[in-house]
């Protein structure tokens, strides 16, 4: 199977229209349809909601950029700074998404907002998100994998290649439709937003062993350790949170 990355989907007059950015148009405009809605259920007002998206768009687009660079740190070290630093641009998903935190957690520093529960309220719209973004990558023809002869392989200008980019979709729906079902079955403020962070992890953990990216230590990339350091975070605040709540229940004050 061949495919024509890169390439316009459609004109609209002298505008060309690509793939990964009408994508991400769609994901950022769908996710914050989900997440007003979801709000009703979580008691989030509108008003924040509203009031972070300008946050994370600039967060996610600044992380993701400038944590470019740092995927290629391993290869300057490992070399004695024979190969150079990446500072030709490219998004980073992790990037993306460490940048879009840091930025929402100015705002909810600002207007004293319960964090926890602003991020519960927006992983089904993180999940849709990625499901979106990744499926633009795939037009675009970036992200892919390493070399296949499996029969669904895409061949992206060279041969075929692992379609990674539709795996990590994969996952990115996966995590919509556990967020759906577990709404409301959440033991406090931020558990489905862990639960699914660590989920997420070890979706790009998995997907990594495909993706057509340098492996270093215990042939691993980056982005593999980056993941595996993202969910033994997330795990720990799992389990420091869920202590919290069984505190709670014996009477004691519940910080999140």
């Amino acid at each position: 199977m061949h495919y024509q990355f890169g390439e316009p989907l459609f004109q609209v007059g002298s505008i060309s229209v690509y793939g990964y950015s009408l994508m991400l148009s769609i994901a950022f405009i769908l996710g914050i349809v989900v997440a007003l809605r979801e709000s009703k259920k979580t008691g989030m007002k509108h008003e924040h909601i509203l009031g972070v998206c300008p946050y994370i768009i600039i967060g996610s687009y600044l992380g993701s950029v400038l944590f470019n660079p740092v995927l290629s740190l391993p290869s300057f070290i490992l070399t004695l700074g024979k190969s150079a630093i990446n500072w030709d641009g490219g998004y980073v998903g992790w990037g993306g998404f460490l940048g879009a935190l840091t930025f929402a957690m100015i705002y909810l520093k600002k207007n004293k907002v319960n964090g926890w529960r602003l991020v519960d309220t927006l992983v089904p719209s993180i999940g849709l998100g990625i499901l979106l973004i990744k499926i633009g990558c795939f037009l675009n023809g970036c992200c892919f994998g390493v070399r296949t002869d499996l029969p669904w392989g895409i061949n992206f200008g060279d041969f075929p290649r692992h379609p990674t980019q539709l795996y990590h979709s994969l996952g990115g729906l996966i995590i919509f439709f556990l967020a759906i079902t577990l709404k409301g079955k959440s033991r406090f403020d931020g558990w489905l937003f862990l639960v699914c962070l660590m989920i997420y992890s070890i979706v790009r953990i998995i997907e990594g062993v495909w993706r057509d990216n340098p492996k270093y230590w215990l042939n691993l990339s980056t982005m593999q350790w980056t993941s595996i350091l993202i969910l033994s975070v997330s795990l720990i605040a799992l389990f420091l949170n869920w202590r919290k709540k069984s505190i709670s229940l014996t009477g004691k004050k519940l910080l999140l």
